[in-house]
């Protein structure tokens, strides 16, 4: 059977625009999604990302974005908190050293008067609290008592009990105002010792 020329014609052309059109969806169904917006010039990592990955459409910015980027890129273009976060904070001053409980034991000569005696502790107590002692208190046996061995000639000799709180120069310094006393008391101490309670 023989097809007329102008049928065929038709038929192909037919053909042809059905592939057209099938090539023109596939095209269209393969072509990737359009690009976000690049960010600011500068912002941090933190700061980028668009308004289309929140949902706003796919030209919108975050809303921390301006035009000069985001706050923590404007602190660290400005060199504050963001910048610095890295400088260590300065090193604190080291704590004052802890006081002690010390005793100073104090063994006077027997024939000193009463008002003798009460001198020399009074100073004693003076020099402590220049020295930043504090919670003095003092022991006294009125009665001489019996020396183990004669001491710059005597034996017996009165003791005293000082405790007090201080520091560890504040007890170095007994031992030296002790160890050396003021001309004309040279004889009033028989013997001292000072440890820590």
């Amino acid at each position: 059977m023989r097809v007329p020329e102008g049928l065929a014609a038709a038929v192909a052309r037919g053909r042809r625009d059905r592939g057209a059109g099938r090539r023109r969806a596939g095209d269209a169904s393969q072509s990737p999604p359009a690009r976000a917006p690049a960010p600011p010039h500068g912002a941090p990592a933190a700061c980028r990302g668009t308004g289309a990955a929140r949902g706003h459409g796919p030209e919108a910015r975050p809303r921390h974005v301006r035009a000069g980027g985001c706050a923590a890129g404007r602190r660290r273009a400005r060199g504050g908190p963001a910048a610095s976060r890295g400088t260590p904070p300065p090193t604190p001053p080291p704590p004052p050293p802890p006081a002690s409980s010390y005793e100073t034991m104090i063994v006077l000569r027997p024939d000193m008067t009463e008002e003798e005696r009460d001198g020399e502790l009074a100073k004693f107590e003076a020099f402590l609290k220049r020295e930043a002692a504090h919670d003095i208190s003092a022991l006294v046996r009125g009665s001489p008592q019996r020396l183990a061995y004669p001491i710059k000639g005597y034996w017996e000799g009165v003791y005293v009990l000082y405790r007090y709180g201080a520091k560890r120069a504040t007890s170095q310094a007994v031992q030296r105002l002790l160890s050396a006393p003021p001309v004309g008391a040279e004889t009033n101490v028989l013997r001292h010792m000072t440890f820590v309670a």
